[in-house]
């Protein structure tokens, strides 16, 4: 398909905005009801893949049924010369990765976290893990109001057999191994049956990268998978010698837990947890020392005093004073 194409008599294609294994995808304007939507054109060379063009058909009419802020709605799909298309919601901004350069403020990470989870919760509940989330897969737009993040592209999503039941309507198998190496939780990577957890492992990832600036582990997409599945997730501080909130680290590190029945159980309960962090510290103290194995003397000592317990990796802190606590109490005034 080129620019200038009018599919169906109705989508006029204008640039080509982005491009993934399955589709290319087109900003272009809706004829009938004069707005900007964007296009998803299944590639020439899969049309005649009978299994792919099946997926691509379902992965519209599935994500139809989703209506949600933090989600692009899937509005029309259909088929012109042969190739199957599908008609989105014109999501305005950059893609998340962009902003995974540098290590992001506390309240930022909340904000833009806590809209994300409120999105998984509403596909999850519908039935459905994305399996493929992923920095390229968030558009983030800055408005007044702050940040806002839309979760895109379902295109490898599931059925969730922990909440749905056993479904025969999927779009891959459940023992089948997609997604994005770096962001796979282990039994997705092993092939196992998974459930809505596999997302929130992602999330993790992508929590971690946010916090730090830098992914948990470094090397190809193999090596980190393999990582994900065997390494112990290193403390932030020592990746990337940074300054991290206690119970932010807590959080992202009970999302990454290899045993799915350690992490969440829902994305729910992640986003609930998550705004106890930014509205009552004591409470998500109690909350995460109850689930969380990193820390426990940061997280406990935020109990006994939970607003003015300061964290500084220990790297930074050598560099200030050639001390090496854990804990550091903020002074109220200077002394003396």
């Amino acid at each position: 398909m080129i620019a200038g194409t009018t599919l169906s008599g109705r989508y006029l294609l204008a640039d080509e905005i982005g491009r993934g294994g399955m589709g290319v995808v087109y900003r272009a304007r809706d004829l009938l009801e004069d707005r900007l939507v964007a296009v998803k054109i299944l590639k020439s060379d899969l049309m005649n893949d009978r299994a792919l063009v099946e997926r691509f058909q379902r992965e519209a009419t599935i994500a139809k049924g989703l209506r949600h802020p933090h989600i692009v709605g899937v509005l029309d799909h259909g088929q012109h010369a042969g190739h199957h298309y599908m008609v989105m919601e014109l999501a305005a901004g950059d893609t998340l990765t962009l902003l995974m350069f540098a290590p992001m403020e506390a309240s930022e990470l909340i904000h833009i976290v806590t809209q994300l989870l409120d999105g998984l919760a509403h596909a999850h509940g519908a039935g459905l893990i994305h399996r493929d989330l992923k920095p390229d897969n968030i558009v983030v737009q800055h408005r007044p109001t702050g940040t806002f993040a839309t979760l895109v592209d379902f295109g490898i999503a599931i059925r969730n057999v922990e909440i749905a039941g056993p479904r025969i309507d999927r779009l891959t198998g459940l023992d089948e191994t997609v997604g994005t190496a770096e962001f796979m939780a282990p039994e997705q990577a092993c092939g196992e049956a998974i459930d809505c957890r596999v997302d929130l492992f992602a999330l993790g990832v992508i929590s971690y990268a946010l916090l730090a600036g830098m992914m948990p582990f470094d090397g190809s997409g193999v090596r980190v998978m393999i990582a994900n599945m065997t390494t112990p997730v290193p403390p932030i501080w020592a990746r990337a010698a940074v300054a991290v909130d206690p119970l932010l680290e807590a959080f992202t590190r009970w999302l990454l837990q290899k045993d799915r029945n350690a992490r969440p159980a829902s994305a729910m309960e992640a986003k609930r947890t998550l705004e106890l962090i930014a509205h009552d510290r004591g409470e998500a103290a109690r909350v995460l020392l109850a689930r969380a194995e990193p820390r426990p003397c940061v997280l406990a000592s935020l109990l006994a005093s939970p607003s003015d317990i300061d964290f500084e990796p220990p790297t930074l802190r050598r560099m200030r004073s050639g001390v090496h606590p854990h804990v550091v109490k903020r002074e109220s005034k200077p002394a003396g």
